[in-house]
C-alpha cells in the first residue's frame, strides 16, 4: 500500500483512501470489506489510521476478523510491525468466517518472504491450544510466519497445532508462509503437529511453505504435518519440511487414514539436519486400502531412508528393481554424499 502525498486535498475535504481501490491496484478484486491491522505502537499508526479511516483499521487480527462476514470475500491486511517486531498472541487467531483472506502486506516468495510474525508461547506467557485456528471454508492465509516457542515455563499449550483445522475448514489455501517452532521445553505430545487437523477437513493446499523447525528429539517429537483423518485431497506444492530427527522413527508427515482420495507432495524437500539419525520413513500413516493413496512426486530428501514405507505410498520417479515394482525400488530423489560423478 502507498499512502500517497499526491492527494493533498483529500484529507482537507474529509475524504479517505478507498481500501478497495488500493488493493485493486495490487491485483486484488473484491466486493467485500477490507480491514487493516497495525500495531498501535508503530510511529506511523495515527497517520495510517487517518489515511485509511478509523472504521477500517484495527489493532489486532482477532478484532478485525470479528468484523468480517461469511462468503463476502473480505480481506484482512496485516501491516508489518516497526522493525519487524512480532504480533505476540495470548489466544489463537480464529479464522471463523468463510472465504476470508488473511494477507500479510508486502510478503514475497523469497526463502523467508513473510512480512509478519504471529508468535505464541508454550512457555512463560499463556497461550491457546492453537496459534491460528481455521474453522470456516475457502479461506486464504498468505505471507505470515507462525512461530510457536517453548521457553522457560509451562503456562501455555499448543495441544492441537500451530495451524489447526476443524469445523468446516475445507479448501484452505496457505501459501508463502513459515510454520515453525523454536525453544527447548516442548513435551512429547505438544503439539500434535505444527500443522494439524480434526477429521474430515477436505481440500487443504499449501504452496511455497516451510514447515518445521530446529527442535531436537530431546525437546519432544515435533511432527511438521499431521493430515486430517478422512480428509480428502490434501496437497503440498514446493514446500520444505525441516527437522532435527534425534531418532530414526521421526516423521515429517502423517497421512490421513480412511477415505482420503489422495494426499499429494509435489516438488517438496524433506530436510533432516541430523546426519546421525536417518529418518526411516518421511511419511507415515496406515493409509486405508482402496480409500486413498499418497503420491510423492519429484521430491527430494536429505538424511532420509525412504519417502514412505506404507503400501499405499507411491513415489515417482523411481528406478525399479529387476524383480518388479515391489522389489528393489530406488528413490532417485534421496540425497547421497558424494564428491564426484559415478563412473559408468
Amino acid at each position: 500500500m502507498s499512502f500517497r502525498s499526491g492527494e493533498p486535498y483529500l484529507g482537507m475535504m474529509g475524504g479517505k483512501i478507498d481500501p478497495i481501490r488500493e488493493i485493486r491496484n495490487a491485483g486484488i478484486v473484491t466486493s467485500g470489506d477490507v480491514y487493516w491491522v497495525k500495531k498501535p505502537t508503530d510511529p506511523d499508526y495515527v497517520t495510517v489510521k487517518d489515511r485509511v479511516g478509523s472504521d477500517r483499521l484495527r489493532d489486532d487480527f482477532t478484532t478485525a476478523l470479528s468484523l468480517t462476514t461469511d462468503d463476502h470475500n473480505d480481506y484482512i491486511l496485516g501491516c508489518p510491525g516497526e522493525g519487524g517486531t512480532a504480533f505476540e498472541l495470548t489466544a489463537a487467531v480464529d479464522v471463523n468466517k468463510a472465504r476470508v483472506h488473511l494477507i500479510s502486506v508486502g510478503y514475497s516468495q523469497a526463502s523467508h518472504g513473510y512480512s509478519n510474525t504471529l508468535q505464541g508461547f508454550a512457555g512463560a506467557t499463556s497461550m491457546d491450544d492453537e496459534l491460528v485456528h481455521v474453522t470456516a471454508e475457502g479461506c486464504e492465509i498468505a505471507g505470515f510466519r507462525l512461530l510457536g516457542t517453548a521457553g522457560t515455563g509451562a503456562a501455555g499449550t499448543f495441544d492441537n497445532g500451530l495451524l489447526y483445522l476443524s469445523g468446516s475448514a475445507h479448501n484452505l489455501w496457505v501459501h508463502d508462509c513459515e510454520i515453525e517452532n523454536i525453544g527447548s521445553d516442548w513435551s512429547d505430545t505438544d503439539p500434535t503437529g505444527l500443522v494439524a487437523s480434526a477429521a474430515s477437513q477436505h481440500g487443504a493446499r499449501f504452496d511455497n511453505c516451510m514447515i518445521g523447525g530446529t527442535v531436537a528429539e530431546t525437546s519432544g517429537t515435533q511432527t511438521p504435518v499431521v493430515c486430517s483423518a478422512s480428509g480428502k485431497r490434501w496437497e503440498f506444492h514446493d514446500c520444505k519440511f525441516m527437522m532435527i530427527a534425534g531418532n530414526t522413527g521421526q516423521k515429517f508427515a502423517v497421512a490421513g487414514t480412511g477415505l482420503i482420495d489422495y494426499t499429494l507432495f509435489d516438488r517438496c524437500q524433506f530436510i533432516n539436519t541430523d546426519q546421525g539419525n536417518l529418518v526411516a520413513s518421511a511419511i507415515t500413516g496406515n493409509v486405508t486400502d482402496d480409500e486413498g493413496v499418497v503420491l510423492v512426486n519429484y521430491c527430494t530428501g536429505v538424511n532420509v531412508t525412504a519417502f514412505g514405507t506404507d503400501d499405499n505410498c507411491w513415489v515417482a520417479p523411481n528406478v525399479p528393481g529387476t524383480a518388479g515394482l515391489d522389489v528393489g525400488i530406488t528413490n532417485i530423489g534421496l540425497g547421497v554424499i558424494g564428491t564426484a560423478p559415478v563412473a559408468i
